[in-house]
């Protein structure tokens, strides 16, 4: 497989799911590298494709996320497409929504909506938001609640059958998805799946199979504890991350000194 090399690293911090909006954080690939966002790096190449071209102009979203009580549903409504008229008054110049799934400890992967026909809240906040100039990111993500999971970093299988259901199912799941998110100007093929990453093969297929149908960036979006983990960043445009790394001291009031001190040393 040709390598992709990621133009830069996405961090991402969630919302809470109480219908509050919560920061998106982004820096390039050399912050990462070289510690502050504002050091100077060498030019990049010239893009070789539209999608690495698309990929680059994202370093500069001031995004949102905008998480809402009923898995997603809300999207398509006309009370989120205000939020996002008031984001955008705000300054806010990229949203990013949250389609979900179940996920069972046998390993299936219930589809909680009908998506043979294109919901409107999956298609509607990509027009919307396109008609407002924003930039909408698609990242799925798996609804761990009722199960015995207790986040989405904890869920693996015990045998080889629970691992081949949970793989097809997830597949066949993010890739309707994907089809159903084109004109997105990122896709997000998974979230914060620490225990699945050994699975390399099956992540790279879903991977090429989310390119077969969904034309613009694709990332992972990886936990902040796991993102050195991940074995197929480089078919992927960009690198994911969770940002919640810890910056201050959380027995004190944080001072912005504090919390600018506690990313550059992260970012270095």
């Amino acid at each position: 497989m040709k390598s992709r090399l990621p133009w830069f690293a996405l961090l991402l911090v969630g919302a809470t799911f109480t219908g509050t909006v919560s920061s998106e954080r982004q820096v390039s690939r050399h912050a990462l590298a070289d510690g502050a966002a504002s050091r100077p790096s060498a030019p990049e190449p010239a893009p070789k494709t539209p999608v690495e071209a698309a990929a680059r102009r994202l370093h500069a979203m001031h995004g949102m996320v905008v998480s809402c009580p009923g898995a997603g549903a809300e999207w398509g409504r006309d009370a989120m497409v205000e939020a996002m008229r008031e984001l955008r008054r705000l300054g806010v110049d990229a949203v990013g929504t949250h389609p979900y799934a179940g996920i069972r400890e046998d390993g299936s992967v219930p589809q909680w909506f009908d998506l043979s026909q294109p919901p409107a809240w999956i298609t509607r906040p990509i027009r919307e938001g396109r008609e407002l100039g924003m930039r909408v990111m698609v990242k799925p993500h798996l609804g761990y609640w009722g199960s015995r999971f207790s986040w989405r970093g904890e869920i693996e299988f015990d045998s080889d059958e629970k691992w081949a259901r949970f793989f097809e199912q997830y597949r066949q799941w993010i890739v309707r998805v994907a089809e159903l998110s084109r004109g997105a100007d990122l896709f997000v093929v998974g979230t914060e799946l620490d225990r699945t990453l050994q699975h390399e093969k099956e992540w790279r297929h879903i991977i090429a199979e989310v390119r077969q149908v969904f034309d613009g960036p694709v990332t992972y979006s990886a936990n902040w504890t796991d993102y050195q983990r991940v074995p197929f960043w480089d078919a992927l445009d960009v690198i994911g991350i969770h940002a919640y790394f810890p910056l201050v001291d959380p027995d004190q009031e944080p001072t912005r000194e504090a919390i600018e001190a506690g990313w550059t040393r992260v970012s270095g």
